[in-house]
């Protein structure tokens, strides 16, 4: 099932447990969106328009079969500069998140899955950007 959007004035979407996979283009037209809550989805991968969110605040992501790409990934969150949460927890297939990540500012929470919190750690030790609060499984 795809996602699709025709408004520019929603602030807020959770999406968290319904039957979407894709997530249609428009959404790089939800200029005011803060928090976007894309729980326990089937989503396979982010579209890059998620870029286009600048005013993102609070993204979550969890439960999903992601099977991310690191240039996409890359490319996304080189332009969200205000992202102040990120949550990932279990995106088995995730197994890094972008080096440019660490060049986010305002990010002062990122909760991630065991699976990936080794490889942040070892590739991020000595960049003290943000603190990084593990969640026990």
């Amino acid at each position: 099932m795809e996602f699709s959007i025709s408004s520019n004035l929603i602030e807020n979407l959770d999406l968290s447990e319904t039957v979407v996979q894709i997530l249609h283009s428009s959404i790089k037209n939800l200029t005011r969106l803060h928090t976007l809550n894309l729980e326990n989805l089937r989503l396979r991968n982010l579209p890059n328009e998620l870029s286009y969110l600048r005013s993102l605040i609070d993204l979550k992501i969890s439960n999903c079969a992601l099977v991310p790409d690191k240039q996409n990934l890359h490319d996304i969150f080189q332009d969200i500069e205000h992202l102040k949460i990120l949550y990932l927890k279990d995106c088995p297939k995730m197994t890094e998140l972008p080096k440019n990540i660490c060049g986010l500012s305002d990010l002062y929470e990122e909760r991630e899955s065991q699976d990936i919190s080794h490889i942040e750690q070892q590739a991020h030790r000595s960049l003290l950007l943000f603190h990084l609060d593990l969640l026990d499984n």
